[in-house]
């Protein structure tokens, strides 16, 4: 996982930008003979070589971070937190990366071996070195160094997460073999209030985090009076049909927690997994953001045992109502020809993960009508307190009270700041985590509305904000928590990622 914070202020002490690039382009000059790694010296000088050096990548010519971590054991949450200061201004779309040096599986048989896993720092800038405030291991700081001097002096934290759970296979003669460590779910993790990942109640839910087989949702689900509409694109050209805007006899959302008339959410398509021996099994929900991409919860593209889906057995069906029937005229079938899961997410990790964000790509192109329009992407501040108290709209195909549903329900849900997050679910959520909390007020979204999207109304048309991610489980009464907030990926941060996948 990698979060991001910056900050920046300025100091009255600090010598003149002029004399600070002048300093960057003489620190250019010095690095140019150092053509091996590391590079440590007179003007690069790390305040805890044994953790922390600076390297030169003779192919790139770049500078970079070089982390070593001693003392690392299997089944351990691996935290790593770098603070870096720098003496210039840092734009949020560039901040720097943690990366592992080696491939993931061989850093586990690296502290498997009692080796040291290594990691590898990438600077924001290719002339100005940062230099290093703090690097701290689960929280404990084991590396301190120094602020960086300049009119605007901006602190980056980075931060990268991995688990390091594994199961070594014995061979033959009991004995273990290396070479054949598999990747297992942890043991004895759960946290104390147990958390859920709404997926469909048809898969298996992992004992170890205590999810339940099935899980109610308190939305109720009487049926209401349709008006009877042509639902057909006839009238409709699609060149004319922007994102975010439902057909005009179904503009107007409700607030009451009901089943949500056909054509309501456009945008909302279901999932499912096609390479099961019977008939198509509902996984998650998703939303339509173009022609040929859907975004949807990156938990939704891996099975209960953390097995990573494979494209050609996923298909998502825009325009679908009954997910029971795959005869109606109005579906637009599409298979899935690849799955992009952001780099930052792991499914071993606890139930926060604040990049549980995932695209998919269609074979063909979805012709937009009056029952399938895109959503709009979210284009105001990312900052959340400015959303905090908004109502959103969440329309999925969870779990009733009367069992797996058929057609899909909506709900409200009103976003709250962090520290009410925080105390409602009982877990400290960072600051710089890029997800967010949001009340049902009663009514929540359940089993199977994982990656259905909460959007938000700005003017004439609605806006993608969250992507439902977790929710909680009430051990009493073995249903969905209607006391607890419901988690939510923020899709606002991610907006450069999602330009980049669908542009590849």
């Amino acid at each position: 996982m990698l979060t991001v914070r910056i900050n920046a202020n300025r100091s009255s002490r600090s010598p003149p930008f002029s004399l600070l690039l002048r300093a960057c382009v003489c620190l250019l000059v010095l690095l140019g003979p150092l053509a091996h790694s590391p590079v440590e010296g007179q003007y690069l000088r790390s305040p805890c070589p044994d953790v922390f050096s600076y390297r030169l990548d003779p192919g790139t010519n770049q500078v970079f971070g070089y982390v070593e971590l001693q003392g690392l054991r299997i089944g351990q949450l691996v935290k790593l937190n770098i603070d870096l200061s720098i003496g210039i201004a840092v734009p949020q779309n560039n901040v720097g990366s943690i990366t592992l040096v080696k491939s993931r599986e061989q850093t586990f048989r690296d502290i498997y071996s009692n080796q040291p896993a290594q990691y590898r720092v990438n600077f924001p800038f290719n002339n100005v070195i940062p230099s290093v405030l703090a690097i701290s291991v689960n929280g404990q700081t084991i590396c301190t160094g120094q602020k960086a001097t300049g009119q605007i002096v901006t602190t980056i934290n980075l931060e990268h997460t991995l688990f390091t759970q594994m199961q070594p296979l014995a061979n033959g003669n009991g004995n273990v073999n290396i070479n054949n460590i598999q990747f297992q779910q942890p043991q004895n993790t759960a946290p104390p209030a147990p958390v859920y990942r709404p997926v469909s109640t048809s898969v298996p839910q992992p004992v170890i985090t205590q999810r339940p087989q099935a899980i109610q949702t308190q939305r109720p689900v009487q049926p209401i009076q349709r008006p009877t509409v042509d639902y057909s694109s006839t009238d409709v050209e699609e060149s004319n049909i922007g994102c975010g805007q439902p057909a005009q006899v179904f503009n107007r959302l409700s607030i009451n927690g009901i089943r949500s008339p056909k054509g309501q959410f456009p945008w909302a398509a279901p999932v499912f997994d096609t390479g099961v021996p019977s008939k198509p099994k509902y996984i998650c929900g998703s939303t339509i953001i173009t022609p040929q991409h859907l975004v949807t919860a990156a938990h939704c593209m891996y099975d209960s045992l953390g097995v990573p889906r494979v494209a050609n057995d996923v298909t998502t069906v825009p325009g679908m109502y009954n997910i029971d029937n795959f005869f109606d005229a109005d579906l637009q079938e599409r298979s899935v020809t690849k799955i992009m899961i952001h780099d930052d997410y792991y499914f071993e990790e606890s139930g926060l993960a604040d990049s549980d964000i995932a695209v998919v790509k269609v074979d063909q192109p979805i012709f937009y009508n009056n029952l399938i329009r895109p959503i709009c992407l979210w284009t105001e501040s990312d900052n959340l307190e400015q959303i905090v108290g908004v109502k959103g709209f969440v329309s999925g195909w969870g779990v009733t009270e009367n069992g797996d549903a058929k057609y899909p329900s909506y709900v409200t849900a009103t976003v709250v700041d962090r520290r009410s997050c925080s105390r409602n679910l009982e877990k400290l959520i960072a600051g710089s985590a890029r997800l967010f909390c949001a009340d049902g007020h009663g009514s929540v979204p359940c089993t199977g509305d994982s990656g259905s999207g909460l959007v938000i109304k700005r003017g004439q048309k609605y806006y993608l904000r969250g992507i439902v991610s977790v929710g909680q489980f009430d051990a009493n009464t073995l249903t969905c928590a209607r006391n607890k907030y419901v988690v939510y990926t923020d899709i606002a941060p991610f907006r450069y990622w999602l330009s980049k996948v669908v542009k590849s």
